[in-house]
């Protein structure tokens, strides 16, 4: 969830940075990894983590005191303003 996130910023940073493409790449290849596999479409949030096959862990809470919207929140924002 929050690695995911960051990466996504991260990878657009640096294409922004370098213009290679390779970076706006790995930028999309995270965000369809999160839209596959941890973004809950029927209820909303996203999932903690995946597990080795690339299933939502479901018997860990959405959120709660360590799990909180910041990074997931924060990765729409900034791609909003930059893609918008």
């Amino acid at each position: 969830w929050w690695p995911q996130a960051e990466a996504v910023v991260g990878f657009w940073n640096a294409w922004e940075m370098t213009g290679e493409e390779k970076y706006a790449e790995a930028a999309v290849n995270c965000w369809s990894f999160i839209k596959a596999h941890l973004l809950d479409q029927e209820e909303g949030e996203w999932h903690w983590r995946t597990d080795r096959c690339g299933q939502p862990v479901l018997s860990e809470d959405k959120a709660g005191p360590w799990k909180a919207p910041y990074h997931n929140v924060r990765m729409c924002l900034e791609m909003g303003r930059r893609l918008g």
